[in-house]
């Protein structure tokens, strides 16, 4: 009963692979990964963690060349003991060029969701067409996931920060080099001094 309520809780905080993965049965994810068992998952749940206010998240989100800001907005959010807090800003630009950037403090579930990440980038995607791309990577040192759509020009980049942070920006009608741009803009590693950030013994 509690995954179905997990589900729908971060449905609207994450991307859909890594909820796939928050959700999968401790015994689903033990049988893919020896080192990750049921203990594990559950002492990642039982955390006493406070996320990153969202105010915080959102003076993080960064300017970008080329780009205006249009809007920027946060929230926080607990429920069955789980606290997120996450930021987003939306960008314009020239014509129909669109961005946005998130991040989200996943705070009392930051383990967990270093976990999942291990079976996302296990998967090792490396998916190319004459139309685009999706791929697992390394981007600046950081796990990453790309994807991108030559025919729509629509594009995302995703990673994740100390097993605790998930940065995102989505581009529409723009290059990857425009979705990069935005993720260079972004301080990761002053979001990565935040991974002990309300963590109560």
């Amino acid at each position: 009963m509690e995954y179905k309520f997990l589900i729908l809780f971060l449905r609207k905080w994450t991307t859909p692979f890594i909820i796939v993965a928050i959700c999968l049965s401790s015994i689903t994810i033990a049988s893919a990964h020896p080192a990750v068992d049921a203990k594990d998952i559950g002492e990642s749940l039982s955390l006493n963690v406070q996320p990153v206010d969202y105010p915080v998240l959102k003076k993080m989100l960064p300017k970008v060349r080329g780009f205006n800001q249009v809007d920027s907005r946060g929230e926080q959010t607990a429920i069955v003991g789980i606290r997120i807090s996450q930021a987003e800003a939306e960008y314009e630009g020239r014509g129909d060029r669109r961005l946005t950037v998130k991040i989200i403090d996943y705070g009392s579930v930051k383990g967990l969701v270093g976990k999942a990440t291990l079976a996302w980038m296990s998967a090792e995607i490396d998916r190319k067409s004459d139309t685009g791309y999706e791929r697992t990577t390394k981007y600046r040192g950081y796990q990453a996931f790309e994807k991108y759509s030559k025919p729509e020009k629509e594009g995302s980049l995703s990673l994740i920060v100390e097993e605790r942070f998930l940065v995102t920006v989505d581009g529409e009608d723009v290059d990857m080099k425009d979705i990069k741009r935005a993720m260079d803009a972004v301080n990761l590693k002053k979001l990565g001094r935040m991974r002990n950030h309300g963590v109560e013994e």
